[in-house]
């Protein structure tokens, strides 16, 4: 039995411009990219993990400065030749190699989950060192009470295409918050009819929460 890639940017890369045509859940995205924005104090934004862009380009549309970060290529061509005002760029969502105190917020829209357990931290500790003092990070991700992740074995419909899922628990991704040294911390339901009614998400028990921290 094959097994999940351990890089799962790969598994996106021939179904980019299908999944950039699909908005899952407009609304729910919305009211993510608002709570954000109203904890922004400033305009230079780092939009982790972003496909094909959507997400950073509705911020760079509300006035921020963004740099959107993804290793897939095909979603990066996808992003630059839809989104010109956006700086595109190829990282690691868990390694940017960008200066300290460069963003005033980090905005992840369901990334995390491709980050796995073990680099949650480094991760973490990463993103505070690229914000400004006061910068405030983002992340939407879903948790679940019955599994801490699970493998997809068919990512975008195709047969083969496997990606694992790690499932950070919302009180486990808080205390992971507080040990690298972020504070004001905010846990939030964001209730998602289209993901709570997935079948995999629904077997699963995955529930969605946005998070939230900011830079003492």
């Amino acid at each position: 039995m094959s097994q999940p890639n351990d890089k799962p940017y790969l598994a996106y890369e021939s179904i980019a411009e299908d999944y950039a045509s699909e908005q899952d859940d407009p609304k729910m995205r919305d009211r993510c990219r608002t709570m954000f924005l109203d904890l922004l104090r400033g305009k230079r934004v780092l939009e982790l993990g972003c496909g094909p862009g959507h997400d950073g380009a509705k911020l760079q549309e509300a006035g921020c400065n963004v740099t959107s970060i993804d290793l897939c290529e095909s979603f990066l061509e996808y992003g630059r030749r839809t989104y010109p005002n956006v700086d595109f760029q190829c990282m690691d969502i868990e390694d940017p190699s960008f200066e300290s105190n460069t963003f005033d917020g980090i905005f992840g829209m369901a990334c995390f989950c491709h980050v796995p357990k073990e680099n949650v931290k480094k991760a973490l500790g990463n993103y505070l060192d690229i914000l400004q003092t006061g910068g405030s990070l983002f992340l939407c991700h879903g948790d679940s009470e019955q599994v801490d992740g699970y493998v997809v074995d068919d990512w975008g419909g195709i047969e083969g295409n496997k990606v694992e899922i790690f499932c950070h628990h919302r009180d486990v991704l808080k205390t992971s918050l507080e040990e690298v040294g972020f504070d004001e911390i905010q846990v939030t339901h964001i209730d998602c009819p289209f993901y709570e009614e997935m079948p995999r998400l629904k077997k699963n028990g995955i529930r969605m929460y946005a998070i939230s921290a900011k830079k003492p």
